[in-house]
C-alpha cells in the first residue's frame, strides 16, 4: 500500500513538472520543502517526546503511584525531548 501510494505521488509530481513553468516549479518545490519540514518536525516530537513519555507513564503506572524519583525521570525526557527538538528547528533555518 505505502509503495503504491509513492509511485502514485511520484507519478503526479512528475506530471506537474512537465505541466508547469518555472515558477510554478519553484513553487511546489517550495511547498514540498514545507511539507517535508513540518513532517520531519512531527516525527521527532513524537519520537523525542511523545513515545518516551508514554513508555514512562505505562512504566510508572504499574505499581499504582507516581512518586518523586519518577516525576524527575519524565522531567528528563521532556528536557531531552525538548532539546531535539530544538536542534531539529535550527536544521530548519539552514
Amino acid at each position: 500500500m505505502n509503495r503504491t501510494l509513492a509511485n502514485i505521488l511520484g507519478n503526479i509530481l512528475s506530471a506537474m513538472g512537465v505541466a508547469l513553468s518555472e515558477s510554478q516549479l519553484d513553487q511546489l518545490e517550495h511547498i514540498t520543502a514545507i511539507v517535508c519540514m513540518v513532517v520531519g518536525l512531527l516525527i521527532t516530537i513524537t519520537s523525542s517526546v511523545l513515545i518516551p513519555l508514554y513508555k514512562w507513564w505505562k512504566k510508572a503506572k504499574k505499581d499504582g503511584k507516581i512518586d518523586d524519583e519518577e516525576i524527575k525521570e519524565a522531567e528528563q525526557i521532556v528536557k531531552n525531548g525538548s532539546e531535539s527538538i530544538k536542534d531539529n528547528l535550527k536544521d530548519f533555518d539552514k
